[in-house]
């Protein structure tokens, strides 16, 4: 993880306007148990102009692995509003509704699923 943030940070520093950077950071904080720097991280990339539905989502996978369900709802019902047929937010959204909050939470969507 450490090497991942240091290499992010430096690319960031070359390519301060580039959101994917932003939301490839808070993707290694959010795996380094980094939860504030992660949302922080995600708050620069929705400046910069990442997808709404990818910012929506990504919060919500925060906010469940913290246990804060309601928020993570929300975000994932903000994420589906963008992008109605995205199944890793319907999958989410469904298992918290039906009770079974943080199953299999491992990280951020893949490179392929953005």
């Amino acid at each position: 993880h450490v090497f991942a943030m240091s290499f992010l940070e430096d690319q960031i520093a070359l390519r301060p306007n580039n959101s994917e950077l932003y939301e490839a950071l808070a993707s290694a904080y959010f795996v380094a148990e980094r939860a504030q720097d992660a949302l922080a991280a995600l708050d620069t990339a929705e400046g910069l102009g990442a997808p709404d539905w990818r910012i929506a989502y990504n919060r919500g996978l925060i906010e469940e692995s913290l246990g804060l369900t309601e928020q993570a709802i929300a975000h994932y019902k903000d994420s589906l509003k963008s992008l109605p047929s995205w199944p890793p937010a319907k999958a989410r959204l469904e298992g918290l509704e039906k009770g079974h909050p943080q199953a299999q939470i491992v990280a951020f969507p893949p490179a392929g699923e953005r």
